[in-house]
C-alpha cells in the first residue's frame, strides 16, 4: 500500500470512528443504564455564598430530596424525571438523548465555612439553584 493509500485509510477509519462514537452518544436509551443518571452540574464560589446550579428540566419540584452529609462535607442532590411522554407498549422510538428515572449528585463542598440554616434553593426554567451564604466573610 502506498504512503498516500495509507493516509487515506486511516482518515476514513478515524471518520467512521468519531460518527459511530456520535450516534453511540445520540441515541442512548431513555431509561438510565445505571441505578442513577448525574444532572450537569455548576459551583461557583461568590464573595458571601456558594453556588450550587443543577440542570434537571422536566422534573418536579416534589420529586426533589437534598440530603447534607456534614462528615464528609458533600451535598447530595436526589430525584425523578418521569419520562415523557409516558412508554406505552406499542410504541417505537426513533431518537432517545433524554435520560428518565432517578438521579443523583454528590456535590463536594468547598472547605470553607458555611451557614447551612440559611440554605435557599429555587427551582425555575429547569435549573435548581442552591444558594449557601458563608460565614465569617
Amino acid at each position: 500500500m502506498r504512503k498516500r493509500e495509507t493516509e487515506a485509510w486511516f482518515f476514513e477509519i478515524g471518520a467512521d470512528s468519531e460518527a459511530f462514537n456520535e450516534m453511540s452518544f445520540y441515541s442512548r436509551p431513555a431509561l438510565s443504564p445505571g441505578p442513577f443518571w448525574q444532572p450537569r452540574m455548576d459551583l461557583v464560589e461568590e464573595q458571601n455564598q456558594i453556588v450550587i446550579c443543577l440542570e434537571i428540566a422536566g422534573v418536579r419540584g416534589e420529586d426533589l430530596q437534598l440530603v447534607h452529609l456534614p462528615e464528609s462535607n458533600q451535598i447530595i442532590v436526589r430525584g425523578t424525571r418521569t419520562e415523557c411522554p409516558p412508554g406505552s407498549e406499542r410504541r417505537v422510538s426513533h431518537h432517545l438523548e433524554i435520560l428518565y428515572g432517578d438521579f443523583e449528585r454528590v456535590v463536594e463542598l468547598p472547605n470553607i465555612s458555611f451557614d447551612l440554616s440559611a440554605t435557599n434553593a429555587q427551582y425555575k426554567n429547569g435549573v435548581l439553584r442552591i444558594t449557601i451564604p458563608k460565614t465569617n466573610v
